[in-house]
């Protein structure tokens, strides 16, 4: 029998499945696993076996391990979801490819609603009520894909630091969501602001995010409560939305007669201002520090060139007399 100098298509791919293990898998090297995959690929896709679809599966699996390149990942679920779905995997836990699919297409539309929720309270502070609402909508959907799984393990998550149960995951996206029309309602329709925080509230203690749903807690006594503005006598709801206490002198006996009004219009260091007088107070105000400051300005120009003037003048006469004494 003569010696085999050359391996066969089939030998090579067996080969390189084998080194995705030793020197990527179990070495947690993914992208030397997904490279030696991607060569299995091309010799099982040479000797015509079907294991080749297998090995191209992994080699985009383990290169968004690797990059986190969420289309490689999405290229992973497609070819998964035409597997047949029991296929079982060892990437080192065991995995079939309808849960490569199925967790593969979640985590492809969750990250990145999970990486920019990182930065919602910036999204807040900048109030685009487009943009809230925009957001709003993307964590609602996010949120409904995440809670229909609700039954089913994690598993593919744990490559991508997203082992939370769906839906926990799901309930605190919901939250975020009502969190965000809670706060672009608040400056149309308090009382539905209140519905929607109180909803937010819900959805954070299912989620078991206690210190969040102390935080809307805190957010709907704020936009729940009424006032009387001081200034003009309406009644308004929403604290540091649509009226503002403003710090104020109140002496003993404006506070004894007016302390206990309901809704409140004072207390023992401010008196409550709508939003509307609030800001006619502050812009009137700035108007006149403003002219004020205009007058200073103009009078130390005036005091500025008549000092110039008698410095001139005193210069003069320095020279004059400089110029009348005697030489020599």
């Amino acid at each position: 029998m003569g010696l085999k100098l050359f391996k066969s298509d089939m030998e090579k791919a067996e080969d390189e499945w084998r080194k995705a293990y030793e020197k990527g898998i179990n070495q947690r090297k993914w992208e030397e696993a997904a490279k030696h995959f991607k060569k299995a690929y091309e010799h099982y896709s040479k000797a015509g076996n079907p294991k080749a679809e297998e090995a191209l599966l992994l080699a985009y699996l383990f290169h968004s391990v690797a990059t986190r390149d969420m289309s490689s990942l999405k290229k992973a679920a497609k070819i998964a979801a035409k597997l047949p779905p029991n296929t079982n995997f060892n990437i080192p836990f065991e995995i079939t490819a309808s849960e490569i699919a199925n967790e593969g297409d979640i985590i492809v539309a969750e990250l990145p609603i999970a990486i920019k929720l990182s930065r919602v309270n910036q999204l807040i502070e900048e109030g685009d009520e487009g943009k809230m609402e925009k957001f709003a909508a993307q964590l609602e959907k996010i949120s409904q894909k995440l809670l229909m799984n609700s039954s089913k393990k994690p598993v593919l998550g744990e490559f991508f630091n997203m082992r939370e149960p769906f839906e926990k995951r799901g309930y605190r996206y919901l939250a975020y969501s009502k969190l965000l029309r809670a706060k672009i309602q608040a400056l149309y329709d308090p009382s539905k602001s209140v519905e929607l925080y109180s909803e937010a509230m819900g959805y954070f203690k299912i989620g078991n995010l206690a210190t969040s749903a102390e935080g809307v807690a805190e957010e709907i006594n704020k936009v729940g409560t009424v006032a009387k503005c001081w200034f003009c006598g309406r009644t308004i709801q929403g604290e540091d939305v649509h009226y503002i206490k403003m710090p104020a002198v109140v002496t003993p006996y404006i506070l004894s007669k007016y302390g206990d009004e309901k809704p409140e219009s004072l207390g023992e260091d401010y008196v409550v201002a709508c939003r509307a007088c609030y800001t006619a107070i502050y812009i009137t105000s700035d108007t006149v520090a403003r002219r004020y400051y205009e007058m200073a300005m103009e009078r130390l120009q005036e005091v500025r060139q008549e000092l110039l003037y008698e410095i001139k003048k005193i210069w003069d006469e320095i020279e004059r007399i400089w110029r009348a004494m005697p030489r020599g």
